[in-house]
Formats: structure tokens, sequence, C-alpha cells
């Protein structure tokens, strides 16, 4: 416990379990490149301990290995891709951490390290001060925000940090990494006007997430997300969106109004998939495309107005909107694809375009409430089982 000073020699490559361990009296460590392996808990409670230098042959740094002890900063040397457990548990003196680009953290790597100094995240240095890239936020953080000189925000970032229900990310960040605020507790979020791209699963899974505004700046929407977002109840989208693409809001179950912009031409696969929320749809005359299933399992939609755009109506786009009674196709659509209306038990009235061409298999299954069709002299195909279990049906 007298130790207040260790020499290590060039020639050690391994330090093992607790070897240092309640050396209290221990202030500085220098430990030599030599060293490719550091056991678990071996500088625990060295209370003393204030200045360490890495090793550059680490690859990890195995749990608890400088839990509670007086560290102020660290530098993580390239080589390290994990840190583990604990590994700086309840450094209460820490302060700067200065990380590699390409580093997994365990999620209480750095537990505890708010005592004196309230470290609650972990950023990167990409170029120099001041643009830092926010890689964590740690579980103890309380009220955390987003300081004005990161321009880069990881992905899982907030991952388990139940006390954190609002961000704002500030005008400064200009890019947002796939995931970044997915599986968090916040439930409201405001992006700024740097923000050029959401990416894929940013929002994914934000299961308390009520609102979010998407401004102008933004660009691009990634893949899923809000997919997931259970309590979602209104999006305003920007105009700089022009596309939203798979699975964008599927399964936002409260998600009731959706203001799309006269900007979108296209709605991908699966976009709003059993959002069973949605009474009302309007599609501006801009939008073309509509994807396989992108209202599919949307049980509560009663109506929509589709744009003079589309052509095509593909694979289950309405499939179980069992409460849509009425629909006027545009009198572009030459297709209506396998199942596109399948299990509308409501559905009691369609308009066919003057160019429809192909009604694909199963297409109206299901539409016990529909009683007349009338097809159009365009028509060359009729699926199989194409108007099944339509058992009001009376006239063709």
């Amino acid at each position: 416990t007298n130790l207040t000073a260790v020499i290590l020699p060039t020639t050690l490559e391994r330090i093992g379990e607790y070897a240092f361990k309640l050396c209290k009296s221990l202030e500085s460590i220098d430990i030599p490149d030599s060293v490719t392996e550091i056991g678990r808990n071996a500088f625990w409670m060295c209370h003393s301990l204030s200045k360490v230098k890495l090793s550059a042959s680490l690859s990890k740094i195995e749990s608890e290995t400088f839990r509670e002890t007086a560290i102020e900063e660290i530098e993580i040397p390239n080589n390290v891709k994990l840190i583990e457990d604990q590994a700086f548990g309840d450094c209460y003196y820490l302060q700067d951490i200065q990380l590699p680009n390409d580093i997994e953290i365990a999620d209480s790597a750095f537990e505890g390290c708010g005592g004196l100094t309230a470290v609650d995240a972990v950023y990167l240095d990409l170029y120099g001060n001041p643009h830092y890239k926010l890689v964590k936020v740690f579980p103890h953080a309380f009220h955390y925000s987003i300081p004005d000189d990161v321009v880069e925000i990881g992905n899982n970032v907030l991952k388990d940090c139940v006390n954190i229900d609002s961000v704002v990310v500030p005008d400064s960040v200009k890019k947002i990494h796939a995931g970044a605020f997915a599986g968090s507790k916040i439930k409201r979020v405001k992006i700024g006007n740097g923000v050029t791209e959401l990416p894929a699963f940013c929002f994914s899974h934000c299961e308390l997430l009520e609102e979010i505004d998407i401004p102008d700046s933004i660009s691009n929407i990634g893949q899923s997300c809000f997919s997931g977002c259970i309590k979602l109840q209104s999006v305003k989208l920007g105009n700089g969106v022009t596309e939203l693409p798979a699975y964008c809001f599927s399964h936002c179950e409260l998600l009731e109004e959706v203001d799309i912009s006269d900007s979108i031409t296209s709605i991908g696969q699966s976009c709003f998939a059993d959002c069973i929320s949605i009474k009302s749809i309007q599609l501006s005359d801009n939008v073309a495309y509509l994807g396989a299933n992108s209202f599919s399992g949307c049980k509560n939609l009663q109506s929509i107005k589709l744009g003079n755009s589309i052509e095509n109506i593909f694979k289950e786009t309405f499939a179980g909107c069992s409460m849509l009674t009425n629909i006027s196709l545009p009198q572009n659509v030459n297709i209506i694809g396998k199942k596109a209306f399948a299990g509308c038990s409501m559905l009691t009235n369609i308009s066919f375009p003057h160019n429809l061409k192909t009604i694909d298999e199963e297409t109206f299954a299901g539409c016990s409430k529909l009683t007349k069709i009338a097809l159009p002299q365009s028509m060359r195909t009729i699926g199989k089982r194409a108007f099944f279990d339509c058992s009001s049906l009376e006239s063709v």
C-alpha cells in the first residue's frame, strides 16, 4: 500500500489479473508497448493513480481494469477495439477521454464517472477542436444536452439512457450515423438545420417518442428510420424530403396524422405497414410510386386519395385495411398487384381506371362488402381467386 511508482521493463508482455489491486499510493504508471494484455481488475482501487500511459499493443481493456482510480485523462491507443464493463467504473476525476474511431464500448465501461466532473458522455476528436463526434452517452446521465461543438453523432449513443427524455440536435451537427438514437427512451426530439440526412434505423424502436418535426434541411430519410415507434402520434415532413423509404414508419401504432408534403414522389415498401391508427391519407399528384405493402395492416384507414401519377398498385399495398370503404384508382393505373386489397372487408365501392389491364391473384379476396364491379374494356387478365370470398358480389 506504500508503493508510489513502478518502472516496467520493455520485455514485459502481460500484466495479470489483480496485479496491482489496492496499491493505494501508486500515482502513475507507464505501460510499455511490449504489453499486449492487461488482466481484469489489474489496477482496481489504486485510489491515487491519476496518470496512465497505455501500451500501443493492447487490443482491449478488460473489465474493472482501472475501476476506482483517480485517472484524470486517458488516451486509448488505436489498436484497442473493445472497452469492457466497468473498465473505468467510478473514476470520479476522469475529465478527458480520447478514443480511436473504431471501438466498441460496453454500456457500463465508464459508469459512475460523474462524481466530481460529471462525465456523461464520450467524444471523439475528429479534426481538432472544435469538431467532435458524440460516441456514447452513459446510462447515469441526467438532462444531457449535445454540445454545440459536436459535428457528428455516432450509432446507439443513447442506448439504455433511461433518464433522458428529450434531445435537441444543434445546428453544428452535420452527420448522424445509422441507428444513432435507436431503442432510446426519448419522447421529444428537435433536429437542427445542419443535418441533411436521417440515416437508416435512426429512431427505430424509440418506443416513447411522441412527435417529431423534420426540418426542410433534411433531403434523405433512411430505411426503417422510425419503425417501431409505437407512441409516435404525428409527423410533419419538411419540403426537402422527396422519398419515404421502406419500413420508414412501419408499426407506428399510434400514428394518426402524417403531413405528406407535395415534394414526396415515392413511398417505399411497407412504409406505413401496421400503422393501425391512421384514418386518412392524402397524396399529391407528385407521388408516382407506392411500394408493396406500403399501407398494409392499416386497419382503421377509412379514406385515401391517390395522386394521378401512380401507374401500378403493387402487392398487398392496402391488404388488411378493413375499414376502407371506397377508393378511386388513378386513371394511369394499369396493374393491380397480388392481394393489393385482400381483406378490405368494408370496401363497398371501387372505381377502376380506363387503362387497367391486369388484376392479379387474390387482389380483392375477402372484400365481403363489395357488391358491384364495372371493369373497363382495356382489361386483359384477371388472376386466380381475384374476387375470392366476395360474398356480397351481385354483378360484374
